[in-house]
This record gives structure tokens, C-alpha cells and sequence, in this order.
């Protein structure tokens, strides 16, 4: 990581860093904006004041009831949606910093610190994708796909696969309602970086290729300018080798703060936090 801001230049020190308490704290900021794969995957569902938030699974698509004819004059007939039982969730205060000893500070070890922020940074993002994974497949249960075989083997069909997944998100039917489709529409599909390379140089996953999409996404930096099977493709280093998740992003779940991501100023070791 390249450590830069007021005192960029070959002069910085780790002197110069502690003197601007503010420093590390703006450069990991910078950082982890749009590091964080959930704000891609789900909706915002705004803070919650007391750790706890109640939501509601939706059960069905649509309004309770059908529209009905009405005569001139009479009373037009209202509905509701048809909601899931009352959960909660509770919020769940994770947070990591790093230290910088004496010896960093005497002897200027500044390639020292570099390097534990640049790890400090990784391993916030690392526990942000298991914790989404986490949510997804405590979601998702049972209902999971199979592939046709190991996507490095010769006897797997890819393009299959990621078909097959589509459909599956696009046939969604309510519980007990066969015919009732929920009408979600895939538009993300997030893989880890050698997934993607594997993807890229099957046969028939190159003829469904769009690249170069001339769009900037502020929302998530792993979001890619390329598009398969008309689904933008996410990458996460994190991401499993063996799964590949097809889903309708701000469809499939929120995420809610308490305390939205704070980093704190550097400051002395038990001083104030």
C-alpha cells in the first residue's frame, strides 16, 4: 500500500503519520469505500437505533386479494400484501486495529505499518464476504444447484450451469402456489477472480461474452465492466473456489447499522477509543 496525503513524499515518517491523527484513518476510509460486498448484494434497510431490527419475509409477490368490478359510485375495495411471520435480527459490534510499537516509531519502520494497515484492510473485506456468504446460505438452506461436474474437469457444461441457476431465480414461486412467481430477474453473477478466468476461456461461455460495459459502479470496486449471460459479473478474492452465486442484487436480502463503519482517529494505547 502507498501511503499518501499531505506528507506525501520521500520524507513521510512514522512520526510524521502519528503526528496527523487523522492520517490513517482517512487513507483506510478511502480504502474500504465500496470494499464491502453486501452494499452490491442487498438493499439498505437503513440504521436501527437499539441493535435490533423486526422484518418481515415476503410470502407472496402480490396483493392478497384480486380487483373486483365496482359500480358507479361504490366503494373501491383495498388489499394487502401478504407478509412472512415477524423475525428479528440482532447487530453485532466486529472491529480489528492495529498497533504501532516503539520500535516502529524509533526505528521509522514504515514499510512495517504499510503493510499491517494494507492486512487490516484485507482482513475487515474477508470477514464482510463470509459474513454475506453466511447470510445467503443460511437463506438459500437446501435449495442449492449442483454443478454438472468440476468446472476444471472436461465433462462440465458452464454455460449449463449458469442457465440452469437463472432459471431457477427466475421460476421462484411462493410456498404453496405453484403457479404464484415471485418474477425475480437475476442481473448479478459474483465468483471469485479464477472462477472468472475459468468462465472466460470456455467455448461457449466466449460467445455470450459483453465486454467493456462503459459503466462505473460506486457501490462495490469488485464489480467488473464485463457481462455474462446478461449478468454483470462481481469478483471477490474472498469468494469460494467452488461456488458461483446467480442472484437479483437488492432483491435478496438488507443490511442495517447500528453504527455505520467508523474508523477512529490513532490514538494512544488504552487512551481513548
Amino acid at each position: 500500500m502507498n501511503l499518501s496525503s499531505a506528507y506525501d513524499g520521500g520524507s513521510i515518517t512514522v512520526s510524521d503519520i502519528l503526528k496527523d491523527p487523522t492520517f490513517l484513518q482517512t487513507r483506510i476510509t478511502e480504502e474500504l469505500d465500496g470494499a464491502f460486498v453486501e452494499q452490491l448484494l442487498f438493499r439498505n434497510g437503513g440504521n436501527n437505533a437499539a441493535g435490533v431490527v423486526a422484518f418481515r419475509e415476503a410470502a407472496s409477490s402480490i396483493l392478497a386479494d384480486s380487483p373486483e368490478d365496482v359500480a358507479e359510485f361504490a366503494e373501491i375495495p383495498t388489499s394487502v400484501l401478504g407478509l412472512g411471520e415477524l423475525k428479528a435480527a440482532f447487530a453485532r459490534k466486529r472491529a480489528l486495529g492495529v498497533r504501532i510499537s516503539y520500535e516502529m516509531l524509533h526505528e521509522n519502520k514504515l514499510d512495517l505499518l504499510s503493510q499491517q494497515v494494507a492486512a487490516l484492510n484485507k482482513t475487515m473485506v474477508r470477514d464482510s464476504v463470509r459474513t454475506a456468504l453466511d447470510a445467503l446460505n443460511a437463506a438459500v438452506g437446501e435449495n442449492e444447484k449442483a454443478a454438472t461436474a468440476a468446472w476444471a474437469s472436461g465433462g462440465s457444461d458452464i454455460a449449463k450451469d449458469v442457465f440452469d441457476a437463472i432459471e431457477r431465480v427466475q421460476g421462484a414461486t411462493v410456498d404453496g402456489s405453484p403457479n404464484e412467481y415471485f418474477g425475480y430477474e437475476p442481473d448479478v453473477l459474483l465468483v471469485h477472480p479464477v472462477v472468472l478466468s475459468k468462465l472466460l476461456r470456455d467455448e461457449k461461455i466466449i460467445k455470450s461474452y459483453v465486454g467493456d460495459i462503459a459503466h462505473e459502479n460506486p457501490i462495490y470496486k469488485g464489480l467488473k465492466p464485463t457481462q455474462l449471460f446478461g449478468l454483470n459479473v462481481a469478483t471477490s478474492r474472498f469468494m469460494p473456489h467452488t461456488e458461483a452465486w446467480v442472484l437479483e442484487a437488492g432483491t435478496v436480502g438488507f443490511y442495517s447499522d447500528t453504527i455505520p463503519l467508523t474508523v477512529t482517529e490513532t490514538y494512544a494505547e488504552r487512551g481513548d477509543s
